[in-house]
């Protein structure tokens, strides 16, 4: 069982607008909840937590930002394991990616374990002993869910296994049979809902063992290959890497059109 020292630094601002800073150093062992000690630390600093929202009602529910690189550094494209609200991913019992989506975030509750191995395996940037935490003020409420998921893996899927050996013909005659449980279960186990979020989680990383791929998003050899194939990437010895051939290229190219469209078909589906 491991036992750290990790640093956590929470970040608030006073009534002129200026930062204020708290840092505390603590011991966590592996099965510790990052969430459940930052909640501690803010109700022991009782003039932040008084500041926030009253003293009294922070608690379990109480949503917070946490992050393992300073909030002005945190990227909102993806490139560095953050979102808006923080830590964008976190891991199933079963070893599969889960993709914190909108709020998700905010009331995840991550083990020191967990938070580490997302490091170590590059999902997530920054170093799971610096721990950088804020309550965060004003949340709005956010949109409906009428992305068609299973429409645009049919099309992108397709068009990513051009020149794969004819397997785009058993593809289409099979293309229904099988979609439906993928996307089921990406969105009940994974939080996968929008392509960008499979595309921003893969781009996390220059290089993948397709196996790896497999584990963490819960797919056959079949799909993986085809997934990756879409996104642009190519086998190169023992990995897959995103290349700069003409395929790899063209099968990006069409990958980003795709999800323009179905985007736009979900923002009229809402109107």
């Amino acid at each position: 069982m491991t036992k750290a020292i990790i640093s956590l630094r929470l970040t608030d601002t006073d009534n002129l607008g200026r930062i204020i800073k708290y840092d505390f150093e603590e011991s966590v062992k592996d099965s510790d909840s990052i969430r459940v000690l930052a909640l501690r630390k803010i109700q022991s600093t009782k003039e932040v937590a008084e500041k926030k929202m009253g003293y009294e009602s922070i608690n379990e529910a109480t949503p917070l930002h946490l992050s393992l690189v300073p909030f002005s550094s945190e990227s909102k494209h993806g490139s560095d394991g953050h979102s808006t609200f923080g830590i964008k991913y976190g891991l199933n019992l079963d070893g599969g990616i889960k993709i914190l989506d909108g709020y998700m975030p905010l009331s995840y509750d991550w083990t020191f374990r967990e938070v580490s191995e997302l490091v170590e395996d590059g999902y997530v940037k920054g170093s799971a002993y610096h721990v950088y935490v804020r309550v965060p003020d004003g949340l709005g409420a956010l949109g409906g869910d009428t992305f068609d998921l299973i429409g645009f893996l049919d099309s992108s899927l397709s068009l990513g296994m051009l020149g794969y050996r004819g397997m785009i013909r058993v593809w289409q005659f099979r293309r229904y049979r099988g979609l439906r449980k993928l996307v089921h279960n990406w969105k009940e186990k994974n939080g996968v809902r929008y392509p960008y979020q499979l595309r921003e989680f893969l781009d996390e990383k220059g290089e993948w063992r397709l196996s790896e791929v497999k584990k963490r998003l819960a797919l056959n050899e079949e799909y993986a290959v085809k997934l990756l194939a879409a996104l642009g990437y190519e086998p190169v010895k023992d990995s897959w890497r995103l290349t700069q051939s003409k395929q790899s290229i063209k099968h990006r190219s069409n990958w980003m059109k795709n999800e323009k469209r179905y985007s736009k078909l979900a923002q009229e589906a809402q109107k």
